[in-house]
């Protein structure tokens, strides 16, 4: 083969190669364009592990058959919100992101649910667990609450079985009602090995409104005091679990110091051993099994109740998934926007969040069969609570001023002896039923009725 034939071969393979490099360039150009990127931003920073692994999976898969990339960003808890502030101020904010539902939606920052085709079905599921300022706005959906927190009592099975509060099978019994509680906190306590019934952290300052108020919804059906049947604030009702812990004090079966306590100390003190019991949130499984990890047995109980022929759901809390920004909605698909809201809120990604032991879903049904490997002390019992659990109402708006409130009184004048339990209820619930008058007079615009749910029903089986 002569020189000139060579040289005519090796063009031709170079322009063919040049030729198919720039075909391919042109074709993962194309792929690229059509692929879209949506920004995320969460605050979530206890789920950022399992969240990053579920998210690149969806990216190459389901992401990718879609022509969607999920760019997942967690920022800091305590400066996420500045952050969030700086990022819409510059006109770079993310695409997706958490934040509060009527001041985002006042400020044009967001967009409806309702505004993204093919959500329909998803927004049908959830709207039993919809709240208004949390989930809602004048109608219209912004989040969804995918996440739940449930209350519960945590108890030393060690302790109770030592003091003979036992079962038929010779297993831990939990108290059901409150005069049981006190019965059994009593019989925990002996001071002499420095064990006591109960520890009440009552330096947090959340502490009255998490064991006192935030008990209460199961023995009396409502919570925070507001009746949303009528509208009407209403405490007194609160009154035997208030003086079930004037009983506590009475009998001395709390542990020493309670006025001193926070409740990471409080916390830390059940951990040692020491302690009968504490009233707990679904998220102190990691603090006794990571933050304060403790070696003793110890169970999760349904919160007591007055009449244990009279009972209703426990509160539970929920937290929403992320919003959809307004500025992503007039700039990018908005069926891909869509396809990534019902990712973050779908069974799948929920149900493992709980396997992974990082979120509890809004509803059991999605878990209840789900068998855990190597699950953390405690998850699947706050888990189980959802079965008698249930989100409350928003309580009816209340502009009170300087008014001493409840919890202050409480620990300042009821535990003290000064003020009598009656006398607290009926100031807190004047108090609050004045500050609704109040606010309603300062916001004319308000409407005070979408607060009043006539065939609220709390009731439940025992």
């Amino acid at each position: 083969m002569n020189k000139s034939v060579i040289k005519l071969i090796a063009t031709f393979v170079v322009a063919t190669t040049v030729l198919s490099l720039a075909s391919c360039a042109e074709k993962k150009s194309t792929e690229n364009s059509d692929t879209a990127e949506i920004v995320v931003w969460t605050n979530n920073s206890h789920s950022k592990d399992a969240m990053t692994k579920l998210v690149d999976e969806y990216n190459n898969g389901e992401g990718k058959e879609k022509g969607i990339k999920i760019v997942y960003e967690v920022k800091g808890g305590d400066t996420y919100s500045q952050a969030l502030e700086l990022a819409i101020q510059s006109g770079a904010e993310p695409d997706l992101f958490n934040t509060s539902v009527a001041d985002s939606v006042e400020k044009n920052l967001i967009v409806a649910l309702e505004d993204l085709p093919g959500t329909e079905d998803l927004l049908a599921k959830y709207k039993p667990y919809l709240r208004d300022f949390y989930n809602t706005y004048n109608g219209k959906t912004y989040r969804l609450p995918t996440a739940a927190t449930t209350r519960g009592l945590v108890y030393n099975k060690e302790m109770f079985k030592a003091a003979g509060i036992i079962d038929e099978k010779g297993e831990a019994k939990p108290p059901v009602t409150w005069d049981e509680f006190c019965e059994d906190a009593k019989k925990l306590t002996d001071v002499s090995k420095q064990e006591y019934g109960v520890v009440l952290p009552m330096k947090w300052g959340g502490w009255f409104d998490s064991d006192i108020i935030g008990t209460s919804m199961a023995s009396i059906g409502y919570s925070q005091g507001y009746n949303p049947v009528t509208g009407e604030y209403d405490f007194a009702p609160i009154k035997p679990i208030m003086e079930a812990f004037l009983k506590l004090k009475e009998d001395g079966s709390f542990l020493p110091g309670a006025e001193s306590l926070d409740n990471d100390a409080a916390r830390a003190r059940f951990s040692d051993g020491k302690v009968g019991m504490k009233f707990a949130y679904s998220f102190d499984v990691g603090v006794y099994n990571d933050q304060f990890p403790t070696e003793i047995d110890w169970g999760v109980a349904p919160l007591p109740v007055v009449d244990e022929n009279n009972v209703f759901y426990q509160p539970m809390d929920l937290e929403s998934s992320i919003a959809v920004g307004k500025k992503a909605f007039d700039t990018k698909d908005h069926e891909k926007l869509a396809e990534v809201v019902k990712f973050f809120a779908s069974d799948k990604l929920l149900t493992e969040l709980y396997k992974e032991g990082v979120n509890i879903p809004y509803d059991f049904s999605l878990v209840k069969d789900v068998k855990l490997e190597n699950a953390k002390k405690g998850w699947e019992e706050f888990a189980k609570l959802l079965e008698i659990s249930k989100v409350t109402p928003v309580v009816m708006k209340n502009d009170i001023g300087n008014a001493t409130t409840i919890d202050q009184n409480f620990i300042n004048k009821v535990w003290v002896g000064k003020m009598s339990v009656e006398d607290a209820l009926a100031e807190e619930t004047k108090i609050r039923n004045e500050g609704k008058k109040t606010y309603a007079d300062m916001y004319p615009e308000y409407n005070p009725e979408k607060y009043i749910i006539p065939d609220w029903d709390a009731k439940r089986e025992k």
